[in-house]
């Protein structure tokens, strides 16, 4: 999806079990990529624990996975690590993304339930509108819980997110909210 790729893995073995927000190390030997890199899982844990991935080319290692991956290959993953976790208990949720770092909040809006009745905005920021590679995932997921929003910003033709445009995007009274912010 222009400079960022999204990849599904199955496990071989035992599937791992994390939280949504976490990360994780990867790293394909086969591919010649032998160094481990962290990457946020950008999905929510699935029964057949599978693992989806969302990297923008930012260096050499992630600029030559979409040309050295291939279908079926091998791929080691170490983790989960972090704490960058979906917070139930805060009903007012402002979730603010830049670029790449949608990841962990694509994690967190996949794991939402019929049980969850928090209000949440999520802004994406993002240089053009192709950049923002998961928008119909988003607007899917947006469908089935009507507490969340979802406004894609796109800089080049919108300008850029500024606070006050932010909170204007903002559903509910942003003073009542917390916010959380990933970027690349």
């Amino acid at each position: 999806h222009g400079n960022a790729t999204e990849f599904t893995l199955r496990p071989t073995g035992r599937a791992m079990r994390w939280h949504p927000g976490q990360f994780a190390f990867v790293s394909a030997p086969d591919a010649g990529l032998a160094e481990a890199h962290p990457f946020t899982i950008a999905a929510a844990p699935r029964a057949d624990g599978s693992l989806r991935f969302g990297i923008k080319a930012l260096g050499d290692w992630t600029t030559r996975l979409p040309e050295r991956l291939t279908q079926g290959q091998r791929v080691r993953v170490e983790g989960p690590y972090g704490r960058f976790l979906f917070r139930r208990s805060v009903p007012r949720q402002v979730w603010l993304a830049g670029g790449i770092g949608i990841t962990p909040f694509l994690a967190w809006a996949e794991a939402l339930t019929d049980k969850d009745r928090q209000q949440i905005a999520l802004i994406w920021a993002v240089t053009t509108a192709e950049e923002a590679f998961a928008a119909d995932r988003l607007k899917t997921i947006a469908a089935r819980h009507p507490g969340l929003t979802v406004r894609i910003v796109a800089s080049k033709t919108e300008g850029r997110l500024t606070a006050d445009r932010l909170v204007t995007m903002v559903p509910f009274d942003i003073e009542q909210a917390e916010l959380f912010f990933c970027g690349p």
